[in-house]
């Protein structure tokens, strides 16, 4: 009978353990059936690393393909592999080689030919073992869960911008900080990611990259070791600066992910390879757990400010146009009335003009959204909408006014910031209620799956509370930048004197048009007209009609001796807070009239008119007003 040679595998995850107790109960078994043991081959590594990256287990499949032993024995599955893929694999390719396999604690042998009960147990034998390492890699992560919370957040790595790290905690660092703090500012305040990057180029300001890698080469230097040459271009990108704008840890919240750990088999022999390996890459591992906590102590921005940036964020996003830098007066306010896109402004010919962004096409990457809009040209459409800004305010009882609204938004603000402390508390509560169930489960082996599915809909209420809580914010956000205004608007004189000097100071009207009117919508309406709806503060909404800027409008033009300049003629309507006597129904093209305003329109009567009709009525009721251009943009950025 022909002597069986026998290779023995051991295992354990880090060097506190210890093989002694699997390599003695191998032993011992081999000796009491008479095998013969030609090597013990041991990996004292974790085993969420790669196969490639166990060097005892290459050695061990080097040795198997030259036949020189024909069992293995293993003290358990979770020793070979610790995913059904990863295990399956293995087994597989030692039994193309005539091997057989022996596990210890399942007192399973799996012969050198795999039949279909030998196939139908190796299955289910792997997924047990998967599922044991899972519920041990999930116990594992709320161990995480307390050293981060005790270790303050730090998880290893390169600190963010704005923190360092001292004795293995990481703290503020105030230099940084005051730099992530002229970030957002300057985002806040209407520069483009890109005029940010340009600016702290310009300044010769290091990137995070440059600095961590500095800060790494000082430390190997006093250890002796070598130092690393920067990789990339000492420069900051939109990238760059977008990535900072949207981390989440400088109002001191952090995010962490725990993933399932790969398997990857780079560098196995191809005996060994699997056809579809796990990918190492986090993007395509199952997430097991996200954890979001807070540290207080990591605050640089406050929340106000941060949330007024991922609003412009989000704003940018979806209606930016990179391809024209064109200073202008209204573009931020302007809305399109067909398709709801913001504006952008360029240059045709000797004049700049609004238009619908989503009204062309940018290359394949953003097709033509909006077929109505026209372009309108810039100084037309800011005379008019300052024309109409100076009739609001002219005889405006801003003081009354000022007072009664301040007093009703205080108490949204009260309202919505009760709803977001009971948000708060209700997320406490889930958040109790999963980790009292976590804890259960792990103390009393509850199946994975329920787990699972408890998880999924903790996960799933966490991020609906988030959302609603996030909504909040901004709108909280929005109130105190109202109530600012309101405070400001009270103030007359001064804008008045803004207002009558307005080619000697530009720029306060671009602070003026910023802060009294909420919106201005521009609507198609018929042949080269369009409807300009500007929406101030108070609620209350200026309505003027402008024609496009291709249109040949002499027509419309005339010289005012009283003002010595050439001025335009346009049609308008009023509608005052709470009092909309008309309201323009887009989708239908239809104007209502409520036959309430008898200081315009006298005697029309009530009912819903076409857009002709509507205008007709107008210029019947002498609804006209006088204004002249006014050019904003005096040359490119």
């Amino acid at each position: 009978m022909e002597e069986k040679v026998v290779a023995i595998y051991l295992r354990v995850s880090s060097h506190m353990q210890t093989t002694d107790r699997q390599e003695t109960e191998l032993v011992e078994y081999a000796n009491k059936f008479r095998l013969k043991i030609f090597k013990i081959y041991k990996d004292i590594i974790s085993g969420f690393t790669s196969t490639s990256d166990r060097v005892e287990l290459l050695n061990l499949i080097d040795d198997a393909k030259l036949h020189k032993f024909n069992l293995i024995l293993f003290s358990e599955f979770t020793r070979l592999g610790r995913s059904q893929n990863e295990i399956y694999k293995l087994v597989k390719g030692f039994n193309s080689l005539g091997i057989e396999l022996y596990f210890q604690k399942q007192n399973t042998t799996i012969g050198s030919q795999i039949d279909k009960t030998n196939q139908l147990m190796l299955t289910f034998l792997s997924i047990s073992a998967e599922s044991e390492i899972q519920l041990f890699v999930e116990r594992s992560i709320s161990g995480k869960i307390s050293k981060i919370k005790k270790g303050e957040g730090y998880v290893g790595g390169l600190p963010p911008l704005g923190y360092k790290v001292i004795e293995k905690k990481m703290i503020v660092d105030e230099k940084e900080a005051e730099l992530v703090k002229r970030i957002f500012n300057m985002y806040n305040e209407g520069a483009s990611t890109y005029e940010i990057a340009q600016t702290l180029n310009n300044e010769n300001i290091d990137t995070i990259y440059t600095r961590r890698t500095n800060e790494l080469n000082i430390k190997r230097k006093k250890i002796g070791s070598n130092t690393s040459e920067l990789k990339f271009e000492n420069t900051w990108n939109i990238g760059s600066i977008n990535n900072i704008l949207k981390s989440r840890i400088y109002i001191g919240e952090r995010t962490f992910l725990f993933h399932m750990p790969s398997f990857s088999d780079d560098d196995i022999d191809p005996l060994f390879k699997s056809e579809n390996q796990n990918s190492k890459s986090k993007k395509t591992r199952k997430i097991l757990e996200e954890v979001k906590l807070s540290f207080p102590q990591y605050i640089i921005i406050n929340e106000d400010l941060f949330e007024s940036v991922q609003k412009r964020i989000y704003e940018n996003y979806n209606f930016k146009n990179n391809n024209y830098k064109i200073k202008n007066l209204l573009k931020s306010k302007i809305k399109c009335g067909a398709c709801g896109g913001n504006y952008s402004v360029l240059k045709q010919n000797e004049y700049q003009s609004y238009r619908c962004y989503n009204s062309f096409s940018v290359g394949k990457s953003k097709p033509k959204k909006c077929y109505e809009n026209l372009n309108i040209r810039q100084s037309t459409l800011n005379g008019l909408v300052l024309q109409l800004s100076y009739w609001k305010f002219a005889d405006f009882r801003f003081d009354e006014y000022s007072k009664n609204k301040s007093q009703d938004l205080m108490k949204e603000f009260e309202a919505l910031t009760l709803e977001i402390n009971k948000l708060n508390e209700s997320k406490k509560a889930i958040e109790k209620k999963w980790v009292d169930y976590f804890n259960k489960a792990i103390k009393f082996n509850i199946p994975d799956s329920e787990i699972s599915k408890v998880n999924k809909d903790y996960k799933k209420n966490n991020k609906f509370i988030d959302g609603k809580i996030s909504k909040y914010k901004i709108e909280l956000n929005n109130i105190t930048e109202q109530i600012q205004k309101l405070k400001d608007l009270s103030n007359q004189s001064s804008f008045m004197q803004i207002f009558n000097n307005l080619t000697k100071d530009k720029d306060g009207v671009k602070a003026l048009i910023e802060k009294y009117i909420e919106k201005i919508i521009v609507s198609p309406l018929v042949g080269r007209y369009s409807l300009v709806q500007v929406y101030f503060i108070d609620g209350s909404e200026f309505t003027g009609t402008v024609k496009s800027g291709k249109y040949r409008n002499e027509d419309e033009l005339f010289f005012n001796e009283i003002t010595g300049g050439t001025e335009r003629i346009a049609l308008f309507y009023t509608n005052e807070e709470n009092n909309r006597t008309i309201n323009f129904d887009y989708r239908n093209k239809k104007f209502h009239y409520n036959g309430k305003n008898k200081n315009l329109l006298k005697t029309e009567k009530a009912g819903d008119y076409s857009i002709e009709e509507f205008l007709d009525m107008l210029e019947r009721n002498n609804c006209k007003i006088s204004h002249k251009d006014f050019e904003y943009n005096d040359k490119y950025l």
